[in-house]
């Protein structure tokens, strides 16, 4: 930015001076330039008497550039550095370099083109950095700008780090033989003759220690390789110069294996181990140990094997495959002093044979189970899917299985067992079964079954109940386990106490036949009806025509009393003990036992659902055995109750007598809140919280998962963390922090809450009282504030030094006069 300012001569026109000397004019000229350069401009001044016309040239002048440029790059590299040079004026500039510094290299001058109507005009002086080895150096760069005067300082810092390779070689050959490799090296010395000292970081690559090269010319060195063993290797080889300057050179070697010793055949079906016997030699006079490398699948034996000077030892091999196929694998031993040799495997691995499970019998009509294992070679868990060729006998069950219903999973180097179910559909005839599990890794597990149908015993019993002088409708199902057509006819069998009552009645015409096709199900209808409180007992009978097989369903009916009478209330604290014993008349039962001759009394007790948990452990309810016994009729049941949390729930009853009959009670329990546990008072200021911490562990030895809340009416101000997780075993090291949490936001009396921690079967509160800090007034402080009247002074003198305005009283009267407007 440039100012100039127009000055009027002494004795030019204008008005005069007190003095009589004319006054000095001075015209403001402002200039507002874009960038250095020549600017100019012409300024006319018209009055009534006189015309002025001023040429005005400016020369602006940049600042200048000062900054710092940092080269770096491998010796015998360059790396160049372009400063650009932007020109806004309509001139040229010539642009004049003065550069010092070792390995830096740049132009003497350079011409930056003038502006025009496509933009400024741009040129860039190119610096270069050539360091011929590693070092540090530094250096300026000044250019002037001999157009308009501008000075451009750079401040130079040059790194020359470690050469780069020259060239990165491949060397293919065979381990064990001879190659040879020529590389072209030439001299980083100018205008001198070298002699290179030579050296190399792999083994089994060899050469001349030494190389000499003539000036400013290239060299042959001949590399001779023998790799003592295949492989891919890597590796580098350094020429070094008397002044320790080098040129190197990476290089690889791919180097196939020696031909093998010996193929060896090794055939072994899956899951079964075969042992080869390899031997080998120590030609040497000292104790030497060969790497074992075994290349194939299901290939087992020591990694390494030590030979004592000229001994000779048998190595075991062992091939144990998982899954079939062959391949082509190889066992390698390898030393660094004597190289490599090796033996080429054949391998053969054919499907394991199959596992004969035992022969299977299952009756018509029901279901036979046989536990089978697969066991898991590999160290990772291995899942797959059980398939059965025959499911029309045959299916799997996989118990405590969280996938799909034949999906298996088999933790690494465990066994798992499952079931193979057998439904026979045929009598005397053999039916067959391949249960397969399969696994990519791990091989094929195949299962032959077969399974046997026989004549049916008794089925599975069916119970059915009802109340006394009622009726139930009950379906026994039945399905044709056969895979042909049957023709087939009931009857209802009843025993004594049955017969003499009616109690079971067949809702189908008697000796009806009916066609059953194969595998068809069907329901049978069955009445019962007790007219006493007894067990009534009957037989369905289902009768094959053509083949006279007969299958045979117990039905036990028990008759139910018809009321179920209400026990009443009971109620107690949490973790206190209640005990209650009861009297319940059986209606009907008397005289009954000694038609069974047996009087035993079975309990059960059905608790609603999600008491249920907690009830198993908190309740006890048996029958009272104890002298004297009650009256014929009568059954006394004593009942322990012992909460360890709140409830509320009912409880059903059922009394069954081995005679028949059953009897249904129900009565409610009802456990409060527990005495408070322990008192936890926090102090917290307004704004801020304070915590206190306490460490909790189940009661009963196992883990527990658990609930932490305050109750509804407790203040928001507290709070508790973690809210859910699991308290530790009783007889564990470790346990469960909380974290009581208390946030006052205004003053006033003392918050109180109730924190309860609950497990399924626990539960603890305590009472949380959160309160402000203590004020503790100042003791002994005298008042700053002169507040009694001085003895001896006259009370006129205080009252000169009260306001001389009343504030109070004008405020006032604005009030009242704004309410009267």
């Amino acid at each position: 930015l440039g100012k100039s300012r127009l000055c009027k001569k002494p004795g030019g026109g204008g008005g005069g001076g007190g003095s009589g000397q004319p006054a000095i004019n001075k015209l403001p000229l402002e200039i507002r330039p874009k960038g250095p350069g020549k600017y100019e401009s012409r300024v006319i001044l018209r009055s009534a008497f006189d015309v002025r016309v001023l040429d005005v040239e400016c020369t602006i002048t940049s600042l200048g550039t000062r900054a710092e440029l940092i080269f770096a790059c491998s010796a015998r590299q360059s790396i160049t550095q372009e400063i650009p040079i932007i020109n806004h004026s309509e001139q040229p500039w010539s642009i004049h370099a003065d550069l010092q510094g070792q390995h830096f290299t740049g132009s003497k001058d350079l011409v930056v083109p003038p502006h025009t109507d496509a933009g400024p005009g741009r040129a860039s002086y190119n610096l270069t950095f050539s360091p011929s080895w590693m070092c540090q150096v530094e250096g300026d760069l000044i250019l002037r700008n001999a157009t308009i005067g501008d000075t451009y300082q750079y401040k130079l810092q040059g790194v020359g780090e470690e050469p780069l390779a020259e060239d990165h070689i491949v060397i293919a050959c065979k381990a064990r033989w001879r190659t040879k490799q020529m590389i072209s090296v030439r001299n980083v010395l100018k205008g001198k003759a070298i002699v290179y000292r030579v050296e190399c970081d792999m083994q089994g690559v060899s050469g001349s220690e030494e190389l000499s090269v003539e000036a400013d010319s290239e060299a042959e060195y001949e590399l001779s390789v023998m790799m003592p063993r295949g492989g891919n290797f890597t590796g580098s080889i350094t020429f070094i110069s008397p002044s320790q300057e080098y040129i190197w050179y990476t290089f690889e070697v791919n180097a196939e294996n020696p031909p093998a010793e010996k193929t060896v055949a090794l055939r072994a079906k899956a899951r079964t181990a075969v042992a080869a016997d390899i031997t080998i030699v120590n030609p040497l006079d000292s104790v030497i140990t060969f790497d074992v490398i075994m290349q194939g699948e299901g290939l087992l034996g020591a990694p390494s094997v030590a030979l004592q000077p000229q001994e000779s030892a048998v190595y075991e091999l062992i091939y144990s495959p998982l899954i079939a196929g062959k391949m082509i694998g190889g066992l390698i031993f390898v030393n660094d002093e004597i190289g490599e040799f090796w033996y080429e495997l054949e391998l053969d691995s054919e499907e394991a044979d199959p596992i004969q499970v035992p022969p299977i019998k299952a009756e018509l009509g029901k279901t036979s189970k046989t536990k089978l294992t697969i066991e898991n070679p590999l160290g990772f868990d291995i899942e797959g899917e059980l398939v059965v060729n025959n499911d029309t006998n045959f299916s799997v069950t996989i118990p405590d299985n969280p996938y799909g219903d034949n999906v298996l999973l088999v933790p690494a180097y465990e066994t798992v067992e499952f079931e193979l179910n057998y439904v026979p559909s045929s009598m005397g005839e053999p039916e067959q079964c391949e249960c397969v599990f399969s696994h990519e890794q791990a091989g094929t597990w195949v299962f032959e079954c077969v399974g046997t149908g026989h004549p049916p015993s008794e089925m599975e019993v069916t119970k059915v109940s009802a109340t006394v002088m009622s009726s139930s409708h009950n379906l026994v199902r039945f399905r044709n386990p056969l895979n042909t057509e049957i023709t087939v006819r009931l009857a209802l069998e009843l025993e004594e106490v049955a017969e003499e009552d009616h109690a079971f009645q067949l809702m189908v015409p008697p000796d009806e036949s009916i066609t059953l096709s194969g595998f068809q199900d069907i329901e049978v209808p069955v009445l019962f009806t007790p007219k006493r409180m007894l067990e009534h007992s009957a037989r369905l009978i289902i009768v094959d025509d053509n083949t006279e097989i007969k299958w045979v369903f117990p039905i036990v009916g028990t008759a139910e009393a018809s009321l179920c009478v209400y026990l009443g209330k009971f109620t107690c604290k949490a973790r206190e003990l209640l005990k209650h014993t009861f009297m319940l008349e059986l209606s009907g039962v008397e005289g009954m036992e000694s038609l069974r001759g047996d009087d035993r009394t079975d309990l059960e007790v059905i608790p609603q659902p999600e008491a249920k948990e907690m009830l198993s452990t908190a309740l006890m309810v048996q029958v009272d055995d104890t002298p004297p016994r009650p009256p014929k009729g009568m059954c006394r049941v004593k009942m322990v109750f012992e909460p360890l949390k709140t409830i509320r729930t009912k409880v059903e009853l059922k009394v069954s007598k081995a005679s028949g009959g059953r009897w249904s009670f129900d009565y409610d329990l009802v456990a409060l809140a527990a005495d408070i546990d322990d008192t936890i008072r926090i102090e917290g200021a307004i704004n801020k919280t304070s915590s206190v911490a306490f460490r909790m562990k189940n009661q009963f030895d196992v883990e527990a998962e658990f609930r932490a809340y305050f109750l509804p009416d407790s203040p928001d101000e507290l709070s508790v963390s973690p809210s859910v997780g699991v308290l530790a075993p009783y007889s564990s090291e470790g346990s469960t922090e909380f974290k009581v949490s208390f946030h006052p936001k205004t003053y006033g009396k003392a918050f109180v809450g109730k924190l309860v921690v609950e497990t399924e079967e626990m539960q603890w509160i305590y009472e949380v009282i959160g309160e402000h800090p203590k004020y503790a007034g100042p003791q002994d402080v005298a008042s700053k504030v002169e507040n009694r009247l001085a003895p001896g002074r006259d009370p006129a003198e205080y009252r000169g030094s009260k306001p001389a305005k009343d504030y109070h009283k004008e405020n006032t009267k604005a009030i009242k006069l704004a309410q009267a407007t």
